[in-house]
């Protein structure tokens, strides 16, 4: 890991880990808590570090990250309050410039996420044309009529690439929306290839939380080396019993 930058702005965190140089490509990552040191040992363990790492974390995760107000899914949960667009406004004209002020010729800006922030990571790709690749880790595409929105609007840009994974125990919900995230991710999954984008679908063993930190790193992995990274596109499973 070369340089390391860090500043506050509007109460979030941001933490760049630079790359092998300033013209390396940025990849933009949505943490519920400041996971990106661990993300990055996970990213020098495969031999897959080849570009920036900007961690933003101190997020409203519910209303950030969120595209549109919904019901809390848990009993005694917050409800999502729909902010997504506003903070993507806050992420594209604060947070990126500061972020890539010392960068040049960066040849391509990557947007990933776990969770609810795998969620927003795609829905960015319906607000700006800023990024090229996604890396939609464990998803929450059991957010309510997320398919319908995904599937009836347009992209700001046809994306070079998106990686998809879930855990193979995370449909074993009693939840009614969260026993449908398998089905849904490979459904908004498919759509994707129908529309000429390079996909990848991995099922990882284990529920939504176990090996997060690692699924992170595999998905980053993935779409910084797309071109030959893994050599063949379609459904992985890794570790499955």
């Amino acid at each position: 890991m070369g340089k390391e930058k860090e500043f506050a702005i509007d109460g979030k965190t941001v933490r760049l880990l630079m790359g092998k140089d300033l013209e390396s490509p940025v990849i933009y990552l949505h943490t519920f808590s400041d996971e990106a040191d661990n993300i990055w040992k996970e990213l020098e363990k495969i031999g897959s570090s080849g570009f920036s790492l900007v961690s933003v974390s101190g997020l409203d995760w519910n209303s950030d990250m969120s595209p549109w107000p919904a019901s809390p899914v848990f009993r005694n949960s917050n409800p999502f309050l729909g902010k997504a667009n506003e903070y993507i406004r806050f992420l594209t004209d604060e947070i990126i410039p500061e972020a890539e002020k010392e960068m040049r010729n960066i040849p391509w800006r990557g947007i990933a996420g776990y969770s609810l922030s795998g969620l927003f990571a795609l829905y960015t790709l319906y607000r700006t044309n800023l990024f090229s690749r996604v890396a939609s880790i464990s998803s929450s595409l059991w957010y309510p009529e997320v398919y319908e929105y995904m599937t009836s609007c347009k992209m700001q840009r046809k994306p070079d690439c998106i990686y998809f994974s879930i855990g193979n125990k995370e449909k074993r919900s009693k939840n009614p929306y969260l026993r449908n995230v398998e089905a849904n991710t490979l459904k908004i999954r498919n759509y994707c290839e129908s529309l000429g984008i390079d996909t990848c679908f991995t099922l990882n063993e284990g529920n939504h939380y176990e090996d997060s930190e690692k699924r992170i790193a595999l998905g980053l992995s993935w779409i910084s080396g797309w071109d030959d990274s893994f050599g063949e596109r379609g459904i992985r499973t890794l570790g499955s019993k």
